[in-house]
């Protein structure tokens, strides 16, 4: 019976665990150098943090450019003297007196006028107090109309709008001698006879429907002088001044 001959076997290498040792090897090496080396611990700074120093510097929020609040407009001064209405004393000072002068000083010229204090005392005592006490000086002529058969300049009004007054109103006087013809000077008011205060009007042209007698106004004076100037008075334009001597 032939006889079975034995293969020889060449030995297994350890692939598998040479691999493995390999790669703990490079593990540990990468390791240590990490640990080890200088830079190893040096943190990379913050492109936008601030500061000089190596260390890392948290970036700090931009802060928003504040506002500043709108610069309030100064309201419109409202001149408004403390004044009050005339006393029996002073209307009947004006009474006394009789005639007085007044002078309009505007950029267009003076106008001077005559006031009738022995007809209408208490409007009279009352325009010359409200002079006296400069409540007149830099207001405006708030109104001025050309219209055929009404043609006037007016102001006085503390507001410049037509709507002020002097905080308290006067009782309406007539005059019995000086109606509305052309120059004459009168008390503005609304729609009640007692409602006049510190407006008043010229007359560029006779009026005559001013002195209805079912609403009529206060004429207390008239010009005696400048009524050219009062012609060239435009809205807007100032009183710069009125004086009683």
């Amino acid at each position: 019976m032939p006889e079975e001959k034995s293969v020889e076997r060449s030995p297994k290498v350890p692939y598998f665990g040479i691999a493995m040792a390999v790669i703990a090897a490079v593990v540990v090496i990468f390791v240590l150098v990490m640990v080890f080396s200088p830079k190893a611990n040096t943190p990379v700074p913050d492109l936008y943090a601030s500061g000089t120093s190596g260390a890392a510097v948290p970036a700090q929020p931009v802060p928003e450019t504040p506002t500043a609040p709108p610069t309030p407009t100064a309201p419109v001064a409202k001149k408004e003297p403390k004044v009050s209405p005339p006393t029996d004393a002073e209307v009947a000072a004006a009474k006394a007196k009789g005639t007085q002068h007044a002078t309009i000083q505007t950029d267009k010229g003076d106008i001077e006028v005559e006031l009738d204090g022995a007809d209408t005392p208490l409007t009279v005592a009352n325009f010359v107090k409200l002079a006296k006490v400069k409540f007149y000086d830099g207001l405006t002529f708030h109104r001025v109309m050309n219209e055929k058969g009404f043609q006037i300049i007016q102001g006085g009004d503390p507001e410049g709008t037509g709507m002020g007054g002097p905080g308290y109103s006067i009782k309406f006087e007539q005059n019995p001698v000086i109606k509305h013809d052309m120059g004459v000077i009168a008390m503005a008011r609304s729609q009640s006879l007692d409602s006049a205060g510190c407006q008043f009007y010229i007359t560029l042209c006779p009026i005559p429907q001013l002195d209805d007698p079912k609403s009529p106004y206060c004429v207390f004076g008239r010009v005696i002088k400048g009524l050219d100037n009062a012609k060239k008075i435009v809205q807007g334009d100032k009183m710069l001044k009125v004086t009683v001597p």
